[in-house]
C-alpha cells in the first residue's frame, strides 16, 4: 500500500497508524539519538514525536511535500522544545551518555566515538550539522531535508557535499596523526 493510502486509512482509524510508525521509527530515533547522544532521551523524544504526529495527523495535508519531512519537522520541534526546557548551562552537544544495557563494555567506546563525532562537527553551523545528520543518520532524501528545513534542494545538496568533503579531510588528518603517534 502506498504512503498516501496509509495516511488516509490512519486518519480514519488510529490503529492504521502502525505502518507509518514502523516505516519511520528507526530513522526518527537515529536522528534524535545523534543529536542528544542519550539512548533513553532519544527514545522519549521519539515517542513524543509519534504521539504528536498521531494527534496531528487529521490536520496533515499532502501538499506535495513528503510525509517524512512533516514527521521530521515534528521530531526537530520536539528536540528544540526539550533543549528549551533544560537548564541554561546544559548544552545538547554535551550529552554523552551512550549507555547500552545490552553491552555495558561498549559504554566508554560509544561515548568516545560520539564525542569525536561532535568534535568533528563542531566547526559547522547548526544548519550544516542538521543537514549532515539528517542525511547520514536518518537516510532522508535531499528533497525531504529541503522540505523539512525550508531550504532549496540544491542548497541542501551543496551544503551536504561540501561539508562531507571537509569531514573526510578532517578524519584523514586525524588518522594520520594517530598513526604518527603510534
Amino acid at each position: 500500500m502506498d504512503e498516501a493510502s496509509q495516511i488516509a486509512k490512519a486518519k480514519e482509524d488510529s490503529q492504521e497508524f502502525a505502518p507509518l510508525y514502523e516505516d519511520n521509527v528507526d530513522r526518527v530515533f537515529r536522528y534524535l539519538f545523534t543529536r542528544v547522544g542519550d539512548r533513553a532521551l532519544a527514545e522519549d523524544l521519539t515517542s513524543d514525536t509519534f504521539i504528536k504526529a498521531m494527534k496531528g495527523l487529521p490536520s496533515y495535508k499532502d501538499e506535495g511535500k513528503p510525509f517524512r519531512a512533516w514527521l521530521f519537522r515534528i521530531a526537530h520541534n520536539a528536540l528544540v522544545d526539550h533543549v528549551r526546557t533544560q537548564k541554561p548551562t546544559e548544552d545538547i552537544e554535551d550529552a554523552h551518555d551512550l549507555s547500552s544495557e545490552d553491552d555495558p563494555s561498549q559504554d566508554s567506546s560509544n561515548a568516545l566515538a560520539y564525542a569525536k563525532i561532535m568534535e568533528l562537527l563542531s566547526d559547522f553551523s547548526d544548519d550544516e550539522r542538521e543537514i549532515l545528520l539528517l542525511k547520514i543518520s536518518s537516510g532522508l532524501t535531499f528533497r525531504e531535508i529541503a522540505e523539512m528545513t525550508g531550504k532549496s534542494e540544491s542548497t541542501i545538496k551543496t551544503t551536504y557535499f561540501r561539508r562531507l568533503r571537509e569531514l573526510k579531510a578532517k578524519a584523514a588528518t586525524l588518522i594520520l596523526l594517530i598513526l604518527s603517534i603510534s
